[in-house]
């Protein structure tokens, strides 16, 4: 190939140009750190040269339809070795973290090195970076994660309402609809024994009907759905340590069943951040991120209590309609941006013949 008129420098650079793959460029450009960490084993050294691979995890339902014996259909999306000092970091094209999205827009991933794994979910739009420290006894390899069976159906909070006594014209109301999403915890363990499993990161999943709540009015509520729950297992061959075995169990949601339950806690949380709502007027949450509950979400056959966390958007609004004047209160922040929304009683106090103060 010939260039007349250009330089031989500039000839060569428009040969290196040709030769640079643009698909390829474009995706290297795109890459986005999902995971880091560092692998030791059980007396905490570091261990160098281990495989850590990322996998997504299929939709809820391809696992429904999982028979036992078979094999979970992971995807590996990104594999590399841990440095001399242990240390790991994994990154995916932003192309490729779209692909695996299941519904709600949420990757299911799993970084695992050896018989150690840590469960996570990525919003494929804007990733966050998970840092893991995980401990690993058995090297691979390892049969991957086998179907095992069902275990009971097992409540899940999904969202929570105050309203104080004082406010006795103030009513909610709550839904949790079709696409909506939920963090649920995950559980591992040795064994399969109750009360074994200790937590290991979070899985998102997503209802496929609507649970319409009841309008109710003064008091406490937790709002309760039940969420399919499966058992899986894998077990790894060889091992550094005999003693410590190579089989793992994994607990974890595979799907939204239904269902509607109510608890009542005792107390209000403490919510100061208000806004006032005139009689006839309403508040309804947008894109708030609930709270975290620490015990939310329970799977009572094998003794495990989760974590468990619902967005309030379009798909799980809280709406408090106010038959009074009366506050919006957010626990951590504004109504709009809090995790929880308290509703209170508004008392008008004259101030200058013409304004009134709330409070």
């Amino acid at each position: 190939m010939r260039f007349r008129g250009l330089t031989s420098a500039a000839a060569a650079l428009i040969m290196i140009f040709l030769l640079v793959d643009p698909a390829k460029a474009t995706t290297e450009a795109a890459n986005v750190l999902v995971a880091n960490g560092t692998v030791t084993d059980s007396s905490g050294h570091a261990l160098p040269g281990v495989t850590v691979d990322l996998y997504a995890w299929p939709s809820d339902h391809v696992l429904q339809g999982l028979k036992h014996g078979q094999q979970v259909p992971r995807t590996l999306i990104a594999t590399t070795t841990t440095s001399t000092s242990g240390g790991y970091s994994l990154s995916v094209s932003s192309g490729l973290l779209h692909s695996v999205a299941v519904s709600g827009g949420y990757a299911n991933l799993e970084v695992d090195a050896d018989d150690a794994a840590w469960f996570f979910t990525s919003k494929v739009s804007d990733p966050s970076v998970a840092s893991t420290h995980l401990t690993a006894a058995n090297p691979d390899p390892c049969t991957g994660w086998i179907y095992q069976r069902q275990l009971p159906n097992s409540w899940s909070i999904i969202g929570q309402a105050y309203i104080l006594p004082n406010a006795t014209k103030v009513q909610v109301s709550f839904a949790y609809t079709a696409g909506q999403s939920s963090t649920l915890g995950v559980g591992i363990s040795g064994s399969d024994k109750v009360g074994s499993f200790t937590g290991d990161g979070t899985v998102s999943t997503s209802s496929t009907g609507v649970a319409g709540f009841p309008t109710l009015g003064p008091g406490n509520v937790l709002y309760r759905t039940l969420f399919r729950v499966g058992l899986y297992l894998d077990e790894c061959s060889g091992g550094r340590h005999v003693a410590e075995g190579g089989t793992r169990w994994l607990v974890r949601s595979n799907g939204w069943f239904g269902g509607e339950n109510l608890l009542h806690p005792a107390k209000a949380p403490n919510a100061t951040q208000c806004a006032p709502y005139l009689s006839g007027g309403y508040f309804k949450t947008q894109n708030e991120r609930a709270v975290t509950w620490s015990a939310g979400f329970t799977v009572t056959v094998v003794g495990f209590n989760a974590q468990a966390q619902t967005g309030y958007d379009s798909s799980a609004q809280l709406k408090y309609n106010f038959w009074q004047n009366g506050l919006a209160c957010g626990t951590n922040a504004g109504p709009y941006q809090a995790a929880q929304v308290v509703a209170k009683a508004l008392s008008y106090l004259p101030c200058d013949g013409t304004l009134c103060c709330w409070g």
